[in-house]
């Protein structure tokens, strides 16, 4: 999965391409790299979209989540002050990154525990994923309020 075909694809094919190559790595340290280094290559949120009301709450590290409705389509962008976290809520925001709201209400993203990734996290940070996945699920319902 690249930045440049992810908005391309449907939530299905990224799923599945995110399975393929998080199953391939089977060493958990590996895994987690791969998924650290893969956040590097993200443009960090601009200074001026880090407010407050875009922090996710309940984790020690601050973690914005940016979403917005263009041309009908949602776009999620995140940053964090934790690697890990970054990382983690970057594979959402790919996951979802350039879908209708429907499209984003309908697709679970099953593959961060089936793959072990999840279980990789604290319990704090796991939880913070799980929100920062209510919160793109609750934008695409409508709730713009972030």
């Amino acid at each position: 999965m690249t930045p440049s075909s992810v908005v391309e694809a449907s939530f299905e094919v990224r799923h599945n391409e995110l399975r393929t190559i998080l199953r391939g790595l089977r060493d958990p340290q590996e895994r987690l790299a791969w998924v650290v280094e893969r956040s590097r290559a993200r443009q960090p949120v601009p200074t001026g979209d880090r407010t407050d009301a875009r922090l996710v709450p309940g984790c020690a590290a601050r973690l914005w989540l940016v979403a917005e409705l263009q041309d009908g389509r949602c776009r999620f962008a995140c940053d964090s002050d934790s690697a890990i976290l970054k990382a983690a809520a970057g594979l959402l925001c790919d996951l979802y990154d350039g879908l209708t709201p429907n499209d984003v209400q309908l697709g679970e993203p099953t593959a961060l525990a089936e793959c072990g990734l999840l279980s990789q996290l604290t319990e704090n940070r796991r939880r913070t994923i799980l929100r920062v996945r209510e919160a793109i699920r609750s934008f695409a319902a409508g709730d713009r309020t972030g």
